[in-house]
């Protein structure tokens, strides 16, 4: 994932940023089996880094990402309840499967300021 742009309130945080498959396999917005779909995968972090939620919130793909495709995806996800500051750390997931952090991509983290 490249860049990330960020506007947060007190109710929802909307970041957009582009990503690009750089595997051999499409990725699908959704599975008849429930498994290996990819989505993106939002996960809280406190002020520090530490984990907090690591389902804060899923975003459903809108498309089949076909390799070497780059779309364009805007996550619009609930801010933290309680006022302060954190942090976000977007992921995509392949359910059931892995986060591709963990696969060896960047996950970016965008600082959230909740008032």
């Amino acid at each position: 994932m490249e860049r990330v742009n960020v506007r947060s309130s007190s109710s929802w945080s909307e970041s957009t940023w582009g990503t690009t498959n750089r595997g051999s396999a499409a990725w699908h917005p959704s599975s008849r089996s429930g498994v290996g779909h990819v989505a993106v995968g939002v996960q809280l972090l406190d002020r520090d880094g530490r984990l907090i939620g690591r389902d804060h919130y899923r975003l459903a793909l809108t498309q089949v990402v076909a390799p070497g495709q780059t779309v364009a995806v805007t996550c619009a996800c609930p801010a933290p309840p309680e006022p302060g500051a954190y942090q976000f750390k977007i992921d995509l997931v392949a359910e059931g499967v892995t986060w591709f952090e963990a696969a060896g991509s960047t996950a970016p983290v965008v600082s959230v300021e909740v008032r």
